[in-house]
């Protein structure tokens, strides 16, 4: 591995350890732990609180400078769909899930508030998986979260989806004007570095978090298989 990978593994056991106990990796763990550090380096971390640290970005992202209602929009719907595929930039972004794709239960078993209880999100392509599959859908279900609406993945995606009203390409688009002084625009898929700034600017905006868009995404497997609170459990 390359040693600024190494230092991203090293960065995201060291937040686990610092939140369960330094015992809860065991010794064969630490001993790698241990050499790594000697030889790569590590950069301090802390880990996410999926239930403190949810609430102060969602306040952070409402209220940013600068941003209109449809990159608030944008960007949280983004980051609890993220969340919940426990995805890489490059999987909202370059092998973002097409609208196309996208699958919806049948209408009998929506919620009585109008909203289905899940939705079927599919894959394509990401870095790495292998040429024979390429192309080849692989689904993933994301569900509702019945306790917070503005912890919703499925309520924010539909809600971004009626007033983007986008109907073909990937479901995460960013408008753009085709010239500055046109009054007419085209919709584009974001990049990485489009996505991973806004990210950044969340966290720099909310003082005590010190995550980057990498290492936020090792801390989502490991909260959502300890599963310590309801919240958690129905955002995931």
């Amino acid at each position: 591995m390359k040693s600024g990978t190494i230092r991203v593994y090293v960065s995201a056991l060291n937040a686990f350890s610092a939140k369960y106990g330094k015992g809860c990796l065991g010794p064969k763990y630490q001993r790698c732990i241990t050499m790594w550090e000697k030889e790569c380096g590590s950069k301090a971390t802390c880990a996410f609180d999926m239930v403190e640290d949810l609430g102060k970005l969602y306040s952070v992202c409402w209220s940013m400078k600068g941003w209109g209602e449809e990159r608030k929009l944008l960007c949280w719907t983004m980051f609890l769909v993220s969340i919940c595929m426990f995805a890489r930039a490059s999987e909202v972004t370059r092998f973002c899930p097409l609208l196309e794709d996208m699958e919806l239960p049948a209408g009998t078993i929506w919620d009585r508030d109008g909203y289905p209880p899940y939705i079927y999100l599919v894959l394509r392509n990401w870095k790495k998986r292998s040429a024979p599959n390429v192309g080849k859908p692989y689904k993933i279900k994301i569900w509702r979260n019945y306790m917070k609406a503005c912890y919703c993945p499925v309520f924010f995606l539909l809600k971004w989806l009626h007033y983007s009203e986008l109907s073909s390409g990937p479901i995460f688009q960013m408008r753009h004007k085709e010239s500055p002084k046109s009054k007419k625009f085209f919709w584009k898929a974001l990049s990485e570095g489009q996505w991973t700034g806004m990210t950044t600017r969340l966290f720099i905006a909310v003082s005590d978090l010190c995550y980057s868009c990498g290492k936020l995404r090792w801390h989502f497997p490991t909260m959502y298989s300890q599963s310590f609170t309801p919240l958690l459990s129905a955002l995931l």
